[in-house]
C-alpha cells in the first residue's frame, strides 16, 4: 500500500493555507502563472540561500526563514501538478480551430483586438482569458447544434471545460504574440474592420448576450413548472396528505405560471432593446411583444476589455506571498 493512499499528499492550495494560518501570509496559487512560479520560485530560493548562510545553527528557529521555506514548498508543489487539459476541452479547442466559420467570426476579432493591447503594452492575461471564454462558449454552442446531440451545451461542456479551453487558447496566442506573429497578414482574407465598428459589434453582442441570459431564466421557470412541480406534488400526495398535496400544486402553478409570464415579457422587451442597436425596431416596439430572433450564437462581447498596463513586478516576500496579489490568469503550459 502506497503511504499516500492514507495520508495523501496536500496540494498548492493546502500548503498555502497552512502558510496562511502560521505566517498570516501566502502564495496566491490562483493568481499563478507556470512562469511566474519558476521566477517567484527563483527568487525564494536565492534568498534561503542567503538566510542559511548567515544565519548558521540558528535557523531552525527563525521564523522569516520558516516562512519562505513554506512559500519555496508551495511553488514547488505547484509547478508540479499536473495542469493537462480535460478530455472534452481538448475536443472542444480541436473543433474550434477547425471550424472556418467559427474561426472568421470569433477568433478572429478576439486576436486583433489583444494584438493592439499587446503592441500598446496593456495587454493583461485575465482579461484575455474572459475573451477566450467568451469564444469556447460559442464553439460549446456550435459544437451541440452540427452534432445534434439534443443535449444542451452548457452542459455537454462544462463551465470548467470551457474555461480550460480559454486558458489553452490565451496561453497559445499570448506564445505566438511573443513571437512576432500578430493577426494582421494576409492570410485571413476580410475586410478590414475599424476599431469603431468593431466596438460597434461588442456592444451589440453584450445586448444580445442580456437576451440569451433572460431565456435562460424562461427556460428555467418552464422546467420548474413542467418538469419539478408534478413529481414533487405526487411525493407529497403519497407522503404526506392528497388534499395538501392539491393546495400545493395549485399555489405554486400560479406563482411560476405568473413568473414565467412576466418573464416572457421581459425578455421581450430586453430584444426589442437590443434590436435597436442593430438598426431592426426603434424606441416604440419597447413596449410592445416582439417575434422571436432567428436562433443563431449569441454571446457576450469578444474585444475590447478595458485592459490596465500591469504594475511592475516586485518579488519581495512582503508583497510576492500577499493574498489577494493581482491576478494573472493560469495558463497552461
Amino acid at each position: 500500500m502506497n503511504l499516500n493512499d492514507l495520508i495523501p499528499t496536500p496540494n498548492s492550495k493546502q500548503i498555502a493555507e497552512v502558510s496562511h494560518k502560521v505566517f498570516g501570509r501566502s502564495i496566491n496559487v490562483e493568481s499563478l502563472t507556470k512562469e511566474k512560479a519558476q521566477s517567484l520560485r527563483e527568487t525564494f530560493a536565492a534568498r534561503l540561500g542567503k538566510l542559511e548562510s548567515k544565519l548558521g545553527a540558528n535557523i531552525a528557529n527563525n521564523p522569516t526563514y520558516l516562512e519562505n521555506k513554506l512559500f519555496l514548498e508551495t511553488l514547488d508543489t505547484y509547478l508540479g501538478e499536473d495542469d493537462e487539459m480535460s478530455d472534452a476541452a481538448r475536443e472542444l479547442e480541436l473543433f474550434a480551430e477547425n471550424d472556418s466559420d467559427l474561426y472568421q467570426r470569433s477568433a478572429v476579432p478576439i486576436m486583433r483586438n489583444l494584438t493592439r493591447k499587446y503592441r500598446k503594452g496593456v495587454y493583461d492575461p485575465e482579461l484575455a482569458v474572459k475573451l477566450w471564454k467568451y469564444h469556447a462558449d460559442r464553439a460549446a454552442k456550435a459544437y451541440s447544434e452540427q452534432h445534434s446531440t439534443g443535449d444542451d451545451w452548457k452542459t455537454m461542456f462544462t463551465p470548467r471545460d470551457r474555461m480550460e479551453m480559454a486558458k489553452s487558447m490565451e496561453d497559445s496566442w499570448r506564445s505566438e504574440m511573443e513571437a512576432g506573429n500578430f493577426m494582421e497578414s494576409a492570410e485571413v482574407t476580410e475586410s478590414v474592420i475599424v476599431e469603431g465598428e468593431m466596438e460597434a459589434a461588442e456592444q451589440v453582442m453584450a445586448s444580445k448576450n442580456m437576451v440569451d441570459k433572460i431565456q435562460g431564466m424562461v427556460e428555467d421557470l418552464g422546467g420548474m413548472l413542467n418538469e419539478d412541480l408534478p413529481p414533487l406534488t405526487d411525493s407529497i400526495r403519497d407522503n404526506m396528505d392528497s388534499a395538501m398535496a392539491e393546495q400545493f400544486n395549485l399555489a405554486m402553478q400560479q406563482v411560476l405560471a405568473n413568473a414565467l409570464e412576466g418573464m416572457r415579457q421581459t425578455r421581450e422587451q430586453v430584444d426589442a432593446a437590443a434590436r435597436i442597436l442593430t438598426g431592426e425596431a426603434g424606441p416604440e416596439m419597447m413596449g410592445a411583444p416582439v417575434e422571436a430572433p432567428v436562433e443563431e450564437p449569441e454571446m457576450e462581447p469578444t474585444t475590447d476589455m478595458d485592459m490596465e498596463a500591469p504594475a511592475e513586478e516586485d518579488f519581495a516576500a512582503a508583497d510576492a506571498a500577499q493574498d489577494g496579489q493581482e491576478e494573472l490568469g493560469r495558463a497552461r503550459r
